[in-house]
């Protein structure tokens, strides 16, 4: 136990108290925690990040759901990502919304990745010719 835990135990004198005292004093933080990362993943923006570095920030944030006993479904994460997309990425995000087979995360991560692509040979050459 660190200092400061310890120093809010040291007069329980039974290891079922102490273990109550501790997951009280810890189940806050762990709330606390989950809410932080559910804000954080609703106000994730892509920006200027690559595909990539956008999915592995939102994936992490899934893990560390996961890790405090709170998983995220694929269908939820990818709501968190799509809702962090740009305006520029509408066409794709209208278009998966008229699916009727939902999408995997590694599709998506294949389709943002394509549509990135699409765009800066379109934007590199001027245009399609």
């Amino acid at each position: 136990l660190t200092k400061e835990v310890l120093l809010q135990v040291t007069m329980i004198t039974t290891a079922s108290t102490l273990w109550t005292t501790l997951a009280g004093m810890f189940s806050s933080q762990s709330l606390s925690r989950v809410n932080n990362i559910r804000t954080a993943l609703l106000s994730a923006q892509k920006g200027t990040q690559s595909v990539a570095t956008f999915f592995a920030h939102m994936r992490g944030l899934a893990d560390e759901l996961a890790a405090a006993g709170k998983p995220l479904q694929d269908d939820e994460l990818i709501s968190y990502i799509l809702h962090g997309l740009d305006m520029e990425y509408q066409p794709l995000v209208s278009a998966l919304d008229v699916r009727t087979t939902p999408v995997s995360l590694d599709e998506l991560f294949s389709m943002l990745s394509n549509f990135d692509q699409r765009v800066a040979m379109y934007q590199g050459s001027g245009g399609f010719k």
